[in-house]
């Protein structure tokens, strides 16, 4: 009768040719996982600033799921293969059966939107280590093969932190399940002593980690983690893993009978994976309200996701911003006794708005949408000092540059708006705009400006410029001068749209908008417009600005301040000389010339450079 002993030294001994075709068989699974690696990561890294839709859909839990226990059990098995030796008759039936239930969730997840390919390759890794058992030399790569690709699923941005922190999470759980199954199915008193140190780093590694991917999420001791889904469930899973370390030091210490208890653990392991597969697709919740520091959050409404911003989210008088479509009839309370506020377009600002009065400390706004209504919990503190700029023409622009910061991950009070003052790079631009236009020999500029301080500003600065090249000013536009715009986006984009509709426009040698005025609402009206940049809307910092509000926001628009607001959010600001770019709206453009994908700067448009950079003065 053999031992384990002797089947141990058996399997460990050089064999030559089943070796070789071990190790093939090895390079062709390592094969399958980068494939699929690549082919379910492939799509996180087209579309990186997308967020995790707000609804859960069950199959696709259970499929993922099954994937996961299976797979963790079928690969820490193999991860222990020196140390427990050849599987038994009990052992495969196991592994088999982790394999098959894993296998099958990834065939099924077919139908839950992954590619097939994706998925039958997953499948037909899982179903190969199995059989990579009989040879200790592949065991052991093979299922730390399968379990980068597991991990990979969870987080698809390869070699990222979060990736290292996953594989080593995986591992863990993996050894730890896989020590409890072996000890179940195997010569215990043998196997504990074997698998004790390694059952030990394992729960040590899952408990460190576990608490890096919590701190990562951003999860803390606070309503999250007891008041949310995704906290009770991380909370389940922290507990389950606790008692079950609890028990197995017990059961070494020969405390409790060891058969049913390595027996009972492996069955409790698997619901703290199971635990931590769900955890992994369930949205993670949103980090408490701040008071002063704007609020984005995302409902559903009517079956349609609607991102929400609240700007200044302080006691008094606050913007609220929808996004998305299907908002056309909404409305906002600040309680269920408070009348509705309809939320509203408004002239040169994307989406719609509503201005709202919210109390101090923490309440709930409701946003209703033709009989369904969704609750945003706010907590605007006691602080009243907000920008005054809110409540005018010019809340959006300050709202716009508030959302570029929140998409960048800052969580700080917003203290002033855009116009609030003229920045002095945009009086630089400005000043070098007129003194190009004089060196054309431009002989009037038509200056529309505003009464924010920073328009007033701005038209002292254009006048000053214009004076000392000896360039008139007048109110009425002249035949060969120039429009100049230092408006805010709502005075702009009416004066736009009046010239486009009056044709007042083609008598002038053109129109040029102040920085602050990129984006495509202002430019809804058709007509194009020359800007003075200091950065390149094709470059990598802007355009990635760009995909990342229009995958959080649903397709906002990208806009001057929000960029301004997202650099400063990393601390950074443009720093390029000013330089002259034509925008517009171009209809009769071949398609492959114009930019109508997510995250372009003007959809089914074009902002091109038109001259070398300005002298600044």
């Amino acid at each position: 009768m053999r031992t384990s002993a002797d089947a141990l030294l058996r399997w460990g001994r050089p064999a030559g040719r089943p070796h070789r075709g071990a190790l093939s068989r090895t390079v062709v699974l390592g094969g399958l996982v980068a494939w699929h690696l690549v082919q379910g990561a492939a799509p996180a890294w087209a579309h990186a600033a997308e967020q995790h839709p707000p609804t859960v859909e069950w199959a696709t839990v259970a499929a993922r799921c099954a994937v996961l226990v299976g797979g963790a059990v079928v690969a820490g098995v193999a991860l222990l293969r020196p140390l427990a030796g050849r599987p038994n008759r009990a052992r495969h039936t196991v592994v088999w059966t982790a394999a098959a239930v894993a296998a099958a969730g990834s065939v099924l997840s077919i139908l839950q939107g992954v590619r097939p390919s994706a998925a039958l390759t997953q499948a037909a890794a899982i179903a190969a280590v199995p059989v990579l058992l009989r040879w200790r030399i592949a065991a052991v790569p093979a299922g730390a093969l399968l379990l980068a690709l597991l991990a990979g699923q969870s987080t698809p941005a390869l070699w990222s932190p979060a990736f290292l922190v996953g594989i080593v999470h995986a591992v863990g759980a993996a050894v730890w399940l896989g020590a409890a199954v072996c000890v179940a199915t195997g010569p215990r008193r043998t196997l504990l002593g074997r698998l004790a140190p390694a059952s030990v780093v394992a729960g040590v590694a899952v408990a460190g980690t576990g608490l890096a991917q919590a701190y990562q999420d951003g999860i803390g001791l606070d309503e999250r983690l007891y008041g949310t889904a995704f906290g009770r469930l991380l909370l389940l899973k922290s507990l389950v893993l606790l008692g079950c370390a609890a028990v197995g030091v017990l059961a070494l210490r020969r405390k409790l009978p060891t058969a049913p208890v390595f027996r009972a653990e492996a069955t409790v392991l698997a619901v703290a994976v199971v635990a931590g597969g769900v955890v992994a697709t369930i949205p993670v919740p949103d980090p408490p309200p701040t008071p002063g520091v704007p609020l984005l959050r995302e409902v559903t409404l009517a079956d349609h996701r609607v991102p929400v911003l609240v700007t200044p989210h302080r006691p008094g008088w606050n913007l609220v911003h929808l996004g998305g479509e299907g908002t056309l009839g909404a409305t906002v309370r600040t309680s269920p006794a408070s009348p509705p506020v309809p939320a509203e377009e408004r002239a040169g600002a994307p989406g719609r708005w509503a201005l709202v009065e919210l109390p101090a400390g923490r309440s709930t706004l409701r946003i209703e949408y033709y009989g369904q209504s969704a609750k945003v919990p706010v907590d605007t503190g006691h602080d009243r000092t907000a920008p005054a700029a809110i409540t005018g023409p010019d809340g959006p622009e300050c709202a716009s540059m508030a959302l570029g910061a929140a998409v960048a991950g800052a969580r700080t009070p917003l203290l002033s708006c855009p116009s609030d003052r003229l920045d002095d790079r945009d009086a630089a631009s400005l000043r070098a705009l007129v003194g190009f236009l004089a060196h054309r020999g431009v002989p009037a500029l038509t200056l529309v400006a505003d009464a924010s301080p920073r328009g007033t500003a701005a038209a002292r600065a254009v006048r000053a410029a214009a004076a000392r090249h000896g360039v008139a000013v007048s109110a009425r536009p002249r035949k060969g001068g120039a429009l100049v715009v230092t408006a805010g986006w709502s005075t702009a984009a009416s004066t736009l749209a009046h010239l486009a509709r009056s044709h007042e426009a083609r008598a002038t040698a053109g129109t040029y908008l102040a920085p602050w005025l990129l984006g495509a609402p202002v430019l809804k009206s058709g007509l194009a417009g020359f800007f003075p940049l200091r950065f390149n809307p094709h470059e990598v910092a802007p355009l990635q600005y760009a995909a990342t509000v229009s995958a959080r926001f649903h397709g906002e628009p990208p806009t001057a301040a929000g960029y301004a607001g997202w650099l400063a959010a990393k601390g950074s600001a443009v720093a390029g000389p000013p330089q002259l770019y034509a925008a517009s709206h171009v209809a009769y453009m071949p398609v492959e010339a114009t930019s109508h994908h997510a995250g372009s700067w003007l959809p089914d448009g074009t902002v091109t450079p038109v001259t070398g950079p300005l002298r600044e003065s």
